[in-house]
C-alpha cells in the first residue's frame, strides 16, 4: 500500500492524487511483493528439483568414466533395456572390451547445466533481497522501503530477463539439435531412438525446466498487459459515449437492475419455493441502490486517494477482527464470574470518558470510539430524548433506564431474586415460541388438517360463535372451533385468525389466545422469502405523522422502516377489516365485561422483520389498547428513529443474541466500520509479512491483549502519515455528508428496552453454549462484528432453546436445585483443567478454519507428521525394491542372461526377493564391482505361496492407513483438532506399525527356504542360502519404528501443545519486560 511505480510515465503520484502511472505492480502493494518472491521460489524449487539429477547422474557417469554411455559405446538410452534371467551355461565367461564412447552430447548439456544453475543461483539471492525490501517498513511507512525494490526490480526485469531469455533459446536449441543428430546415438534405430528418449523421465525434466522459464518470462507481458488495460478503461469511463451507455448519471437505476438480476438468480435456484416473481425494481430495490452507491462511490473516499489492494483489505479486516474478538472475550469473562455470584458489577459497553489505559485503546470492556464524530449528533439527540419532558404525555419514572441508554452506568445481569427480572424471562422464553410459529409449524399444522383455505399461503378463519348471556343479549365468544397448539405443549392456547399471504406488502401473521397466560398474542412471521428480503432493503426513514393521525397518537417527528411500516399498514388495516381483535378485545367496557377474554392482555411478538413490524404495531395500537405489551426477537437496528425507541421502552422489549449483525444493521454503524477499517491500516506498526504470519496462527482468547499490542499502537498514538492526515480530513467531511443525507432525528434504532443475551465461555465450548441475559444500552450495539458467527446467532430455532435454558437455569436456582455445569465453569489458567475441548473454547470460529501452515496447535504438530511422511517413504520404498531379503550362493555357478550386459555374465553372487520383483548381483568388470539386476516377475516355476501373498497385503495395508493418518496429521497443521482425533490418528498409526512389520511373514514362505529345482534349466548342484535382511528390510524396519514414534507423539500431542503454549506465553512476556526496560 500503494502500488509500486517501476517504470514511470511522469510523477510516481500525480498532484491530483491518482494512481501512479506507468508500470505498477497492482494489483500488489510494494509490501506484498514476497508473494511474488513465493512464486519465483516455487519455480527455483522444480527447476532445481529437475536439474539436480541430472548433475548427479553427470558426475557418477564421468566419476566411472563412462560418459553417458553403455557397453556398447553408444548413450545408455541408444540401447533398450530388457529383463535378465538366470541360466546356467557350461562355456566359459569371455571378457568382452568396448570401445570409447561419443562425446559431442556431454559437453554441450554440462555447459547447459552450468548456465542454467548460475541464473538459479543469481535469482535466488535476487529473491531474497527482494523478499527483505518488501518487509521494511509498515503499509502506510515504506520507510525507504520503495527506494530499495525499484531498484532491485529494475535488475530483475533488464539483466535476469535477458539471462533467462538465452537460458531458455539454449534449452530449445540443445532440443532441435539432438532430434537432428539422434541424441548421439548415429544410425542405431533413428525413430526408436527420439520415441524412447522423449518419453524417459530425463527428458520429461528437462522440458518442465523450460516450461517454468517460459512462464517466468510471460509474468512480465501479463503486468504490462494489465497496465495498458487498466490505463484505456480509465480514459474510456470518462468520454461521454461511455456516459450515455452506462448511464453514469443514474448509477443507483443500474444498481438497483443489478440487485434485481440477484433476486431472480436466487428465484430461479430456488424453483419460485422463495417467491420473488412481484418484485420490481426501480421501485423495490431503489433504496438498497441509492445506500450501496452512496457508501462505496462517495466522493469523500475518492478525493482521499486511499489506494487500498486486495491484501490491505484482507489485512484490516482479520486486524478488526481479532480488537473485536479481544472486546467480546472480555465481556464473556466479566459474564462467567457474573453467572458465579463472584461480581455483582455490570460491565461497562458505552461511552466511558474516563477510560484510559489499553481497554481503551486496543478494544477493550470501555470502547472509546463511542465518541467518535459519526455519533456525536446521534448522543446529543439521545440526550434530548431520555429527559422525561420529551416523551410528551409519556410517564416516564424509571431514571436508571435513562442512565443505561445514556451509557453513564453499568449495565446489570437479570437476577434470579428480582421477580421483574425472572417475569421477563419467563415471557421471552413463552413468546419466543409463539414468534417461531408463523415460519413453519403453523402453516403445516392448519395445512395437515385442511383447515387453510388457498393451500400453504392461505387463510385460517375459523367461525367465532356467538353465544347468548344470562340475560339473553348477545355477547361474548367461543373457541370451540378454533385450531389448538395441543401437538406443541400448549393444548389451551387456540388459532383464531392466521393469514399466510406473501407479498411486498402482505406478510404472513397469527391471532392465538394464550389462555392459562390470559393473553391474545398477535405474531408476525420475519424474513422467509425475497419479497421480504426486498422489504429488508427499504430501509430508508419515513415518517409516522399519517400513522399517528389514524391510530390516535402523535406521529409527527417520529420515523419507522419505511418497507416495514408499509407491512404494518397492511396487517393494521386486515386486523381492522376482520375485526378479531375488537370481537376479542372490545374496547368499550360494556362489551368487555359481557366477553370472558374482554379482560385479556394483548401482545404483540416477531423475530427480525416480524420483531420491527411487532414493535412499530404495538406503538398504533398502544392508544387503544394501553395496557398491550411486545417482544422483539432479534429485531433490525434500523427499525425505528431514537424519539420512538425510548418513547416504547415501556411496553417494547427487544432481545439480542450474542454478536447477531441483523439489530447492528445501521447506516451509522456502517460508517463508522468503514472508519475503523480504514484507521486499522495506520495503527499497524509491524511490516504486512509479520502481521501475515501472525494473523495466519490461531490466537487463544487469553492473549488477545497481548498479541494485539504487539502489532497495532494505541489509538491516541497513531503516528504522522499522509495516509493518516488523509484519513482524518475524510472523516471531517464524510461526518459532515452524512450528517446531512441521515438526520439524527430520522436515524432509526433498535425499539424498547434491549435484553443482551452473552455467551459465557467456559471449557466445554460448543457443546455448552452458554448465554446469560444482560439489560443493555443501544450504544453497546453500535459495534459490528466479523466473526464466521454473526449471522448463525440470528436463528430463531436457537434463540428459543438458549431461553428455555436460561429459564431453566434460573428457576433451578431459585428451587434450590445445584447446577452441576456452574462448578465446571473454572479458571482457564490452571493446567490441570485441560481436557480436549479447550481449543474450542478458547479460539474463535474463525481460527477453526482452514489456514494453509498456520499450526493452531504449535509446532508440535511437525513431529509426528514427519516422522510419518519419512515412514510412509520408507515403507513404499522397501516393500517395492527387490532387495528386500537376499539368498547367497553357497555352493555351484549361476550365471545373468542381459541384452544389458552383452548376453552373459558370470560369477553371481547371490539372488535378491522382494514382494513384487527379484534380483541377481553379478560382477561387472565395467564398473569394476557387484551391481545388482532387477526383475520385475519371478523365475518361471516359482511361485508365490500365501505367505508371500499375505505379506503383500500387509505392506499394501500399511501404506495405505500410513498415507490416511499422514494426511490428517498434515491437516491438523491447518486446522483445528480435538483430543479426540488425535487418540484416532495414534490408533491408526499404531495398527500400521502392526501391519509394516506383519511383512516379515515372507521370510516363512518357500521362496525364502527350498531349492531352485523348479526353474527349467540345468542348475543341479546350485545350494543357496536362506532368505536374510537386505537393504530393503532394513529400510522397512526403520518405518516401523518411525511409525510407532508417531503414534506415542500424536497421542500426548495436546499435552505437548500446551506445554508449547506456555513456554512462548512466558517468552512472550520476559521479552516484553526486556523491551520495557531498554526502553
Amino acid at each position: 500500500m500503494p502500488a509500486l511505480q517501476v517504470i514511470g510515465c511522469g510523477r510516481p503520484v500525480s498532484p491530483d492524487g491518482r494512481r501512479p502511472r506507468g508500470l505498477t505492480t497492482r494489483p500488489f502493494a510494494a509490501d506484498d511483493l514476497q508473494l511474488l518472491c513465493v512464486l519465483m521460489s516455487a519455480y527455483r524449487v522444480v527447476q532445481i528439483a529437475c536439474i539436480v539429477p541430472f548433475w548427479i547422474r553427470v558426475f557418477l557417469f564421468r566419476l566411472h568414466g563412462r560418459n553417458f554411455n553403455g557397453p556398447t559405446g553408444h548413450p545408455s538410452w541408444c540401447v533398450d533395456d530388457a529383463a535378465p534371467t538366470l541360466t546356467a551355461l557350461s562355456d566359459a565367461y569371455v571378457p568382452i572390451y568396448f570401445e570409447e564412447a561419443p562425446k559431442d552430447m556431454l559437453v554441450p548439456f554440462t555447459l547447459y547445466l552450468v548456465v542454467s544453475l548460475v541464473y538459479t543461483a543469481l535469482d535466488v539471492a535476487l529473491i531474497m533481497g527482494l523478499w527483505s525490501a518488501a518487509s521494511v517498513g509498515t503499509p502506510v511507512e515504506p520507510r525507504g522501503r520503495d527506494k530499495a525494490l525499484r531498484a532491485l526490480l529494475w535488475i530483475k526485469i533488464t539483466f535476469m530477463n535477458c539471462l533467462l531469455v538465452g537460458v531458455l533459446g539454449s534449452g530449445i536449441y540443445f532440443i532441435a539439435e539432438g532430434r537432428r543428430t539422434n541424441y548421439g546415438c548415429g544410425d542405431i534405430g533413428e525413430n526408436d531412438v527420439i520415441a524412447r528418449f522423449e518419453s524417459s523421465p530425463w527428458y520429461t525434466m528437462f522440458c518442465v525446466v523450460l516450461i517454468t522459464y517460459a512462464f517466468e518470462l510471460l509474468l512480465w507481458p501479463c503486468m504490462v498487459l494489465n497496465q495498458a488495460g487498466g490505463a484505456i478503461a480509465s480514459q474510456t469511463g470518462k468520454s461521454q459515449l461511455y456516459g450515455r451507455i452506462f448511464n453514469r448519471g443514474g448509477e443507483h437505476q443500474t444498481t438497483a437492475a443489478c440487485l434485481w438480476g440477484c433476486v431472480k438468480c436466487l428465484q430461479c435456484c430456488s424453483c419460485n419455493r422463495m417467491g420473488g416473481g412481484k418484485i420490481r425494481a426501480q421501485s423495490d430495490l431503489k433504496d438498497a441502490a441509492v445506500a450501496l452507491m452512496e457508501f462505496f462511490n462517495s466522493e469523500e473516499a475518492e478525493a482521499a486517494s486511499f489506494d487500498i489492494v486486495l491484501t490491505d483489505v484482507w489485512l484490516a479486516f482479520k486486524l478488526l477482527g481479532r480488537v473485536r474478538r479481544e472486546r467480546t472475550y472480555k465481556l464473556s469473562e466479566q459474564a462467567k464470574r457474573d453467572r458465579k455470584g463472584k461480581d455483582e458489577e455490570a460491565l461497562v459497553v458505552a461511552t466511558n470518558e474516563k477510560a484510559t489505559g489499553d481497554e481503551s485503546e486496543h478494544g477493550g470492556i470501555a470502547m472509546r470510539w463511542n465518541q467518535s464524530n459519526f455519533f456525536a449528533d446521534e448522543d446529543e439527540f439521545l440526550l434530548q430524548c431520555a429527559r422525561p419532558s420529551s416523551f410528551g404525555s409519556a410517564k416516564v419514572t424509571n431514571n436508571e433506564d435513562n442512565e443505561n441508554e445514556l451509557g453513564l452506568t453499568r449495565k446489570k445481569m437479570l437476577r434470579r431474586h428480582r421477580p421483574s427480572d425472572m417475569h421477563h424471562i419467563r415471557q421471552a422464553a413463552l413468546y419466543a415460541n409463539y414468534a417461531l410459529g408463523p415460519y413453519d409449524i403453523y402453516p403445516d399444522l392448519l395445512y395437515a388438517e385442511g383447515l387453510l383455505d388457498g393451500g400453504r399461503s392461505g387463510l385460517y378463519l375459523p367461525s367465532l360463535e356467538l353465544k347468548e348471556s344470562a340475560t339473553g343479549s348477545v355477547g361474548g365468544i367461543s373457541l370451540s372451533s378454533c385450531f389448538r397448539l395441543a401437538e406443541l405443549g400448549h393444548p389451551n392456547t387456540a388459532v383464531v385468525y392466521g393469514s399466510f399471504e406473501t407479498d411486498i406488502l402482505a406478510t404472513p401473521y397469527c391471532i392465538l389466545v394464550d389462555e392459562d397466560e390470559r393473553t391474545v398474542v398477535v405474531t408476525i412471521r420475519g424474513t422467509a422469502t425475497l419479497e421480504d428480503l426486498v422489504t429488508d432493503l427499504q430501509f430508508s426513514s419515513s415518517e409516522m405523522n399519517r400513522v399517528g393521525e389514524i391510530c390516535g397518537f402523535d406521529g409527527k417527528g417520529k420515523y419507522a422502516h419505511r418497507g416495514m411500516l408499509a407491512k404494518c399498514k397492511w396487517i393494521y388495516n386486515d386486523l381492522t377489516r376482520r375485526k378479531i381483535l375488537a370481537r376479542l378485545l372490545p374496547a368499550d367496557t360494556d362489551s368487555a365485561a359481557n366477553n370472558p377474554y374482554g379482560s385479556f392482555n394483548l401482545m404483540f411478538t416477531g423475530h427480525s422483520l416480524g420483531a420491527t413490524v411487532a414493535a412499530i404495531l404495538s406503538v398504533m395500537f398502544k392508544p387503544t389498547y394501553p395496557h398491550l405489551k411486545c417482544y422483539a426477537y432479534c429485531p433490525p437496528g434500523c427499525s425505528v428513529s431514537m424519539n420512538v425507541a425510548l418513547e416504547c421502552r415501556e411496553y417494547v422489549t427487544s432481545l439480542v443474541v450474542g454478536n447477531d449483525i441483523i439489530p447492528r444493521i445501521r447506516g451509522s454503524n456502517f460508517e463508522m466500520l468503514r472508519y475503523e477499517f480504514l484507521e486499522v491500516l495506520a495503527r499497524v506498526k509491524v511490516p504486512k509479512i509479520q502481521c501475515w504470519r501472525e494473523l495466519r496462527t490461531p490466537c487463544n482468547s487469553r492473549d488477545l491483549d497481548f498479541r494485539n499490542k504487539r502489532l497495532l499502537y494505541p489509538k491516541d498514538k497513531i503516528p504522522s502519515s499522509a495516509y493518516h492526515s488523509a484519513l482524518m480530513s475524510f472523516q471531517e467531511k464524510r461526518k459532515i455528508v452524512f450528517d446531512e443525507l441521515s438526520p439524527a432525528e430520522s436515524r432509526l434504532n433498535i425499539p424498547g428496552r434491549i435484553i443482551h443475551l452473552v455467551h459465557a465461555m467456559d471449557r466445554k465450548g460448543s457443546e455448552s453454549k452458554r448465554y446469560l441475559p444482560y439489560w443493555e444500552s443501544r450504544k453497546a450495539l453500535r459495534e459490528i462484528s466479523l466473526s464466521v458467527e454473526i449471522m448463525g446467532q440470528h436463528s430463531m430455532d436457537n434463540l428459543v432453546l438458549h431461553l428455555e435454558k436460561i429459564l431453566a437455569e434460573y428457576e433451578n436456582a431459585s428451587e434450590g436445585i445445584s447446577d452441576d455445569e456452574d462448578s465446571s465453569v473454572g479458571s482457564q489458567e490452571d493446567p490441570a483443567d485441560f481436557d480436549g475441548r479447550y481449543y474450542d473454547s478458547n479460539f474463535s470460529a474463525d481460527d477453526r478454519w482452514f489456514i494453509l501452515c498456520s499450526r493452531p496447535m504449535g509446532s508440535v504438530t511437525l513431529i509426528p507428521t514427519l516422522l510419518s511422511l519419512a515412514a510412509v517413504c520408507c515403507s513404499a520404498i522397501g516393500n517395492n525394491v527387490c532387495s528386500l531379503f537376499a539368498r547367497e550362493v553357497v555352493n555351484g555357478e549361476l550365471y545373468l542372461t542381459s541384452p544389458i550386459t552383452n548376453d552373459t555374465v558370470s560369477n553371481v553372487a547371490g539372488i535378491s526377493l522382494g514382494l513384487y520383483a527379484y534380483g541377481a548381483e553379478y560382477y561387472d568388470p565395467g564398473e569394476d564391482d557387484y551391481v545388482l539386476q532387477c526383475s520385475p516377475t519371478l523365475p518361471e516355476g516359482l511361485e508365490n505361496d500365501a505367505y508371500v501373498k499375505t505379506a503383500r497385503a500387509f505392506a499394501a495395508l500399511a501404506l495405505i492407513v500410513g498415507i490416511l493418518a499422514l494426511c490428517l496429521l498434515s491437516l491438523a497443521n491447518c486446522v483445528m483438532f480435538g483430543r479426540r482425533m488425535f487418540r484416532r490418528i495414534a490408533v491408526a498409526l499404531l495398527f500400521t506399525t502392526l501391519f509394516q512389520g506383519l511383512v516379515f511373514v515372507y521370510l516363512r514362505s518357500d521362496v525364502c527356504h527350498q531349492d531352485l529345482d523348479p526353474l527349467p534349466m540345468p542348475l543341479t548342484g546350485i545350494e543357496l542360502e536362506p532368505c536374510r535382511l537386505d537393504s530393503g528390510s532394513k529400510i522397512s524396519l526403520a518405518s516401523a519404528v518411525m511409525y510407532f514414534v508417531a503414534a506415542v507423539s500424536s497421542f500426548y500431542l495436546d499435552r505437548a501443545s500446551l506445554v508449547e503454549e506456555r513456554l512462548k506465553l512466558l517468552t512472550m512476556h520476559v521479552m516484553a519486560r526486556t523491551d520495557t526496560k531498554h526502553s
